[in-house]
């Protein structure tokens, strides 16, 4: 009996254990309704708060797509209502609060943008520990209420600054990261496309909403119009949510926030380029309607409309970039949107006045805007994988909370106290500017950067590989090598006279058109300042600032050729636009006394145009044999077309907007498109530096000796007619001062066909035959056609003539350089060279000045012509 009892006991006590657990079970099971034994995998089934993988569906399948249309919809009443913001602050500005500053009103959407930004961080971990679906459908119910909260406060300001700013933007963080960051679990081949189409979301969004809020609110009011988006952002997202769901589950970490990635360069570059990226983004969001009605002079509908156009284009673009980033890589395609999203700002909107740059800066700017949202969280899913890729996010959004509490308050403040509501030039030059500084930020990430492995399926974007697991897919984003960015870096796997080797002659063409360009054209300031800003001071004084911009580029040529062997000719080129562009802008503050512009205008900026002229002529050198000559005539006419479009750019600039404005509008640009071709300014031969810093012993050499005289000589002739011909045209021949500056235009136009041609004619007639044909006809179009003569048609026909053959003076020295000495030397060599130039440029210029002054009395330029085709002959 004992046993017996004993054994029907413990039976008992089991069968009550096992109710127990089956209760236990049933409780929190999902639904198990239907009365059977769980078994194990039931019970190991995530609570309902918790993370739910789908790791049975595959990468790039149809359900990631499903996902990706779930997030588009999301951002489209998230973002869409950030950026369509702007009809409610004109209706705010013009009706209901006509006495708050712009700056107050601004605060609204600027807390929309900056609380969204700052709850990132939480709204990553919330995303790892809990069920997206749930955070985003909670985000959508709170930005819904705050709508209709805020419909209630209409009677101050800062009510509607709680609700329909800071409230909404915490709902608004919660469903735009998982957004954002759920789509990279599910792509690799189509990531940068599938994160586009999600981010352009939001334009879609503004697309729509702006004008159907413009019309509700004019309809039904403000209060309205905010409660019925309030009610469709609740049913719409309420839906969306269902399908944002992780592929696979993320382990959450010990740390809450691991903030060992602030001390990566790479992420500094991407945080730094978030925070000045967002600085400038809402400007044109904010304040182009307002700009429309209060400068342009039209209705409220059309300043709706330029929002509208931004919405449509930026949804265009962000699905565009994605499409492009496959083939150009996402840091490439990053930094070219900024760039180009900068220029519209700076290019477009701010010198202008008219409606149609007005527009025209709407289109350009929205298509390139997208891009600086859509690739960051693709950058980070390559950069660090999409393990990490909420919380990185997260950071990365609070640099963009930064950018969003100063960016649109600060520019609404410019406008109020600096342009007095009514000049928006102020507040666009500071979006502008800290959207080059973006760019800056991004271009150093392409520098720190090596290609993931997403983007080194460049030009072929259905080679990506495959991986079976995202764990597979971080290990080899970690694995990838972190280069020294400051050193050389070669591509010898890449072909002599193959396909890259042309993109490096485009970049250098670039980079030659605005530093070289530059120089060609100060024709037209010289003339301006002799004229008018400094009509007490010489010719010889004032041709010293062009004087020192060629001679001291020449001068710095041997330490330009130097670094170039040392350090990475990307960072060498980049450094040298910076520098060009800074001088620039720092001259145009610098118009009270000559010797400021020849520090400024002439000295730093030749230094800059040094950095970027060496590496420009001599790296196209490795990358041909057959058509060197060619490449390097294409690279040297950059000069002659950037003169050719800049001389009259230049003189336009100056006559409506001063040389003040003229040098910052020039310095900007010269820094951006600098920045962008640098980045392709790459060796194809790795360089190695030797024991010896600069090696004299090629003075020895007879050939090195003749090629350095004739440096000399030539170069002391050869600016003479780009800095004395539109004074001779006005002086002498009594044309007018644009007479004058089209000859400049007709030397450079010549120059860039002549510095093509000779690089086809040098390889049928040999690089040193050619180079001394092109000289002894230069001379001969100024000793023959000039000198005797002061009629228009010879006048124009020694523009024409010089400039066809004085090209080939400067295209064929590196070319005939490689052909001599071989290219791994080129560099330092062409530095030694151009000391030589730098002698003949410190006698030329002023010289020619100082005989145009003294022997002949200012007016006859007889003596000065003779002086400069004299040394050309002898250059020959």
């Amino acid at each position: 009996m004992p046993s017996d009892y004993n054994s029907s006991a413990a039976s008992e006590k089991t069968d009550i254990v096992n109710r127990k657990t089956e209760t236990i079970d049933n409780t929190y099971s999902f639904g198990d309704i239907s009365g059977k034994t769980p078994t194990s995998s039931d019970r190991d089934k995530p609570r309902w708060w918790q993370n739910k993988p789908y790791e049975n569906h595959p990468i790039d399948g149809k359900y990631g797509w499903v996902v990706v249309a779930a997030g588009c919809f999301m951002l489209m009443f998230s973002m869409g209502c950030v950026n369509s913001y702007g009809s409610y602050e004109t209706y705010y500005h013009l009706n209901q609060f006509p006495d708050e500053k712009l700056s107050t009103l601004s605060w609204i959407g600027t807390l929309q943008w900056a609380a969204m930004n700052f709850i990132s961080i939480p709204s990553g971990i919330l995303c790892e520990r809990l069920d997206t679906r749930l955070v985003s459908f909670v985000g959508g119910l709170i930005m819904g209420v705050a709508l209709i909260i805020a419909s209630f406060c209409d009677s101050a300001v800062w009510k509607l600054l709680v609700t329909q700013g800071i409230v909404f933007g915490l709902g608004a963080s919660l469903v735009f990261i998982p957004a954002v960051t759920i789509p990279s679990q599910w792509f690799v081949k189509h990531r940068p496309l599938a994160v586009g189409i999600v981010v352009a979301g939001s334009g879609i969004g503004g697309l729509w909403l702006t004008p159907a809020t413009d019309s509700m609110i004019k309809n039904l009011g403000t209060a309205w119009a905010l409660r019925i988006t309030g009610i469709i952002v609740i049913a719409v997202n309420s839906v969306c949510s269902v399908f944002i769901r992780n592929r696979f589950t993320v382990t959450a970490r010990d740390k809450i926030v691991d903030f060992s990635v602030l001390r990566d360069i790479r992420f500094v570059c991407v945080f730094g380029g978030a925070v000045c990226g967002t600085i400038a983004y809402f400007t044109p969001f904010f304040h182009m309607p307002s700009f429309a009605v209060i400068v342009l002079g039209h209705s409220t509908s059309f300043g709706t409309n330029l929002v509208t156009i931004i919405n449509a284009t930026s949804t265009i673009g962000r699905v565009a970039t994605g499409q492009v980033a496959s083939y150009f890589g996402n840091i490439n395609t990053l930094a070219v949107c900024t760039f180009m999203a900068a220029l519209s700002v700076l290019v477009l909107w701010l010198p202008f006045e008219s409606t149609g740059t007005t527009v025209a800066c709407a289109v350009i700017y929205g298509l390139f805007c997208g891009g600086f949202i859509g690739l960051i969280p693709v950058i980070i899913a390559d950069l660090w994988g999409v393990q990490r890729i909420s919380t990185i996010v997260g950071l990365v959004y609070i640099a963009s909370f930064i950018g969003g509490i100063v960016g649109a308050p600060a520019s609404g403040a410019i406008l109020d106290n600096i342009g007095h509501k009514t000049n928006f030039k102020p507040s666009i030059a500071f979006s502008g500017a800290f959207m080059a500084g973006a760019f800056l930020f991004f271009f150093a990430l392409r520098m720190c950067a090596e290609p993931s492995f997403n983007q080194q399926t460049v030009g072929n974007p259905t080679a990506a590989p495959s991986f079976s697991s995202e764990k597979q897919i971080d290990t080899v984003v970690a694995s990838q090598p972190k280069p020294r960015w400051w050193e050389s870096k070669s591509l010898e796997e890449k072909p002599v006279d193959g396909p890259y080797g042309w993109v490096v002659v485009v970049a250098g063409c670039f980079m030659l058109m605005f530093s070289m360009g530059c120089v060609n054209s100060y024709g037209s300031y010289q003339t301006y300042y002799h004229l008018n800003q400094f009509p007490n001071e010489d010719m010889s004084t004032l041709s010293w600032i062009g004087t020192l911009q060629f001679a001291v580029m020449n001068l710095f040529g041997i330490p330009s050729g130097i670094l170039c062997e040392r350090f990475d000719s990307r960072l060498v080129t980049f450094v040298g636009g910076l520098i060009m562009g800074v001088a620039l802008i720092i001259a145009s503050f610098c118009d009270s006394a000559v010797w400021k512009l020849m520090i400024t205008q002439g000295i730093m900026f030749a230094i800059g145009a040094s950095l970027v002229f060496i590496p420009s002529t001599s790296i196209p050198a490795q990358w041909f044999t057959s058509k060197r000559a060619l490449a390097v005539g294409i690279v040297v006419a950059g000069s002659g077309i950037g003169g050719l479009w800049l001389t009259p750019a230049t003189d336009s600039m100056i006559d409506n907007l001063g040389t003040g404005w003229a040098l910052r509008i020039t310095g900007i640009i010269v820094i951006a498109v600098n920045s962008v071709a640098s980045m392709f300014m790459r060796n194809r031969l790795k360089v190695a530096g030797r024991d010896k810093i600069v090696d004299l012993t090629i003075f020895r050499d007879i050939r090195f000796l003749f090629i350095f005289a004739g440096g000399v000589c030539g170069t002391t002739a050869y600016f003479t007619p780009l800095f004395s011909l539109p004074s001779f045209a006005v002086q002498v021949t009594g044309k007018s001062k644009s007479f004058g500056t089209n000859l400049i235009t007709i030397i450079n136009a010549a120059s860039t066909v002549g510095r093509v041609a000779t690089g086809q004619v040098a390889p049928l007639l040999g690089n040193i035959n050619t180079l001394s044909i092109c000289t002894c006809i230069a001379a001969l179009s100024i000793l023959v056609l000039w000198l005797p003569f002061h009629a228009t048609g010879t006048l124009i026909a020694c523009a024409i003539a010089y400039g066809l053959f004085c090209g080939g003076f400067i295209g064929l020295l590196p070319v005939v350089m490689a052909e001599l000495w071989g290219v791994q030397r080129i560099a330092t060599i062409i530095g030694l060279l151009y000391v030589a130039n730098f002698a003949g440029t410190m006698i030329g210029a002023p010289s020619s000045g100082a005989i145009l002054d003294n022997i002949g009395g200012g007016t006859n330029f007889k003596p000065s012509i003779a002086f400069s085709g004299a040394f050309m002959m002898i250059a020959f």
